[in-house]
């Protein structure tokens, strides 16, 4: 099993860097079909951006911790977080819009998250959330 580490403080301007590191571990992966290259990063960034716009803390941007690990058949994925205690798996998902007149924007990457991945757990360990996230690695 490979394991990659990265950590950073939750902003939009962080992301950028995260999202180029989060893509070079999976291309590190040469086997993985870019299907999964995707499930994983669409998740990655629907998760992480959330915390960098919503989980303010009273002194700064919150910590950022993910931890990738490639197995056969399954990337395992670890997002830890400082800020605000939020369990994506109680929160209630935006309702279905009828027409794109009546759609409000936002409120849909955990809906997508929750769709894409295999398994989801949450727990609040201290001062920090803890989301596990398993999605499903197909090969080429």
């Amino acid at each position: 099993m490979n394991s990659y580490q990265y950590e950073m403080s939750a902003t939009i301007e962080a992301m950028l860097e995260f999202a180029g590191w989060a893509e070079g571990a999976a291309l590190d992966h040469a086997d993985l079909a870019p299907e999964t290259i995707n499930v994983m990063l669409v998740c990655l960034h629907e998760l992480v951006s959330n915390v960098a716009l919503h989980a303010r803390r009273k002194s700064g941007n919150p910590t950022v911790k993910v931890c990738l690990q490639f197995a056969a058949g399954q990337i395992a994925v670890l997002i830890e977080d400082d800020g605000q205690p939020f369990d994506p798996l109680t929160d209630t998902p935006v309702r279905a819009d009828t027409d794109l007149a009546s759609a409000y924007p936002g409120g849909r990457g955990v809906r997508i998250v929750r769709q894409l991945t295999s398994a989801m757990s949450y727990k609040r360990s201290g001062e920090w959330n803890c989301l596990r996230l398993e999605i499903a690695a197909r090969s080429v």
